[in-house]
């Protein structure tokens, strides 16, 4: 099992790019500068019956679009 960094957990939830539903684990921080929860590392959920830990390269990036610039966010 990986180590857990200090200051952040893990999420499972599932890849929401197609309709295959991979098993993901988002790695969630606190951003420093807004204190608000950040994704720092999507990777596959190895436990998972449809992908076991894999996933393509549109859900191994999935962490870096979802923090990308001009996306909606709370107040």
């Amino acid at each position: 099992m990986q180590q857990q960094k200090a200051g952040t957990s893990t999420v499972k939830t599932a890849c929401s790019y197609c309709g295959v539903g991979c098993g993901m684990v988002l790695e969630i921080g606190i951003d420093p500068e807004t204190n608000a929860r950040r994704v720092l590392k999507a990777s596959g959920d190895k436990d998972h019956p449809t992908n076991f830990g894999r996933l393509c390269t549109k859900g191994a990036t999935s962490a870096e679009m979802l923090v990308a610039g001009g996306r909606m966010e709370t107040g």
